[in-house]
């Protein structure tokens, strides 16, 4: 039996959605994290764009003393595995995301062989096409925890 990666990409979204809003779908992989039997992998670019996210005004509505620009970063860095760098060679056939800002998520993924966790539609759309031709799971926060259950159970 293969090996199971349980290794995860976050986009920025779902990872706001954790850090920022606490919200109750993100719980079981916040729960895996902890317990180190998930990790998280990004890289400088991801990094760069939650940074970058931080700065929305819609979104700097919702800090207080709590959660700001400066603890979600520390939030941010502590679960992460950084990598140093994008793939250099994206996977053939490459699959291209509509909004060019979430090509890294996918690339990533699949050049991993991780689970990109997303809401995002572009990405969700390339759920299908991910897991025929790189054997990639691309998934909602929501759908993960029953994949996890199988994956944990199956290893």
């Amino acid at each position: 039996m293969a090996e199971i990666s349980r290794e995860l990409i976050l986009d920025t979204n779902v990872a706001l959605a954790w850090l920022l809003f606490d919200d109750p779908e993100m719980r079981p992989i916040h729960h895996a994290l902890q317990a180190q039997r998930w990790h998280w992998s990004a890289t400088p670019i991801m990094r760069e764009e939650f940074m970058h996210v931080l700065g929305y005004p819609t979104l700097s509505q919702h800090f207080d003393a709590t959660h700001n620009a400066e603890t979600l970063i520390t939030a941010w860095d502590r679960w992460v595995r950084l990598l140093p760098h994008t793939p250099e060679n994206p996977p053939h056939p490459r699959l291209r995301c509509t909004d060019p800002d979430d090509q890294c998520f996918i690339d990533l993924a699949i050049t991993r062989q991780a689970t990109l966790i997303t809401r995002d539609k572009a990405l969700l759309a390339l759920a299908r096409r991910a897991h025929r031709d790189h054997h990639t799971q691309v998934m909602t926060p929501a759908a993960w925890p029953q994949t996890c259950a199988d994956a944990l159970a199956a290893s």
